[in-house]
């Protein structure tokens, strides 16, 4: 995701976040709820998971409008793909 942030499209990233914030915040609320009911950690411990739990929508709607700007402005539309599903793949294979 970094490198793409340093060296992509503002499409390239916006997409990315935009495909994957559902997934990833689905996967960090399961961390937290099991770090709770199987381990005993108490809410203030898991605070960084629930955080991430949920991407704000005014973040989801800035998203929104930078990839229609972008592909606007004659970003490639399969960059884009790309990246977001390469972020996809990196992300799923850290949390395996």
């Amino acid at each position: 995701m970094t490198q793409s942030a340093v060296f992509g499209t503002s499409s390239d990233i916006a997409l990315a976040l935009l495909a994957n914030a559902q997934e990833s915040g689905r996967t960090y609320a399961r961390i937290a709820d099991a770090l709770v009911s199987r381990y005993g950690f108490q809410e203030p411990d898991v605070a960084h998971f629930r955080f991430f739990a949920e991407t704000p929508q005014p973040l989801l709607d800035q998203a929104v409008a930078t990839l229609e700007s972008g592909l606007g402005a004659g970003d490639d539309p399969m960059a884009a793909v790309r990246c977001a599903r390469t972020v996809h793949a990196l992300e799923s294979e850290f949390w395996t």
